[in-house]
């Protein structure tokens, strides 16, 4: 049960009218950023192509908030998608798919994952910035 409220397991134990309670704490922090190579996608066409490929450079860095000396390793799940908030998308990670899901086993350094991406040359009417939020 979670008494706490911050989503980590707490433990109750009681005997005789008495009640102790055991609260959890984080054990690693995960610190995650995305960056894109290269930062600007340019409206021209110099190599007379229909898309332009890019790569967005995902880390997470896990640091241990404990002091103990045992190593820690985690399984990592995300997904990342591309143009989210358009209906219409001009990205892609395979045709028709602006959706990419990873999952790894992260241990306590960064760790880095690369995906490549594409956008057709068409569709840029005017420079996109590439922005990490």
């Amino acid at each position: 049960m979670d008494l706490s409220g911050d989503n980590i397991p707490d433990l109750a134990v009681g005997s005789l009218g008495k009640v102790l309670v055991l609260r959890s704490r984080p054990v690693i922090r995960v610190e995650a950023t995305v960056t894109f190579s290269p930062k600007i996608i340019k409206q021209e066409n110099e190599n007379c192509q229909s898309r332009k490929q890019f790569k967005a450079h995902v880390c997470f860095t896990l640091t241990k908030v404990t002091k103990d000396s045992n190593d820690i390793q985690s399984t990592i799940s995300y997904n990342l998608t591309l143009d989210k908030t358009r209906t219409r998308f001009r990205a892609y990670f395979t045709p028709k798919n602006r959706m990419a899901n990873s999952s790894f086993t992260a241990r306590l350094r960064t760790n880095c994952q690369d995906h490549t991406f594409y956008v057709p040359v068409s569709v840029s009417l005017d420079t996109l910035s590439l922005k990490s939020k």
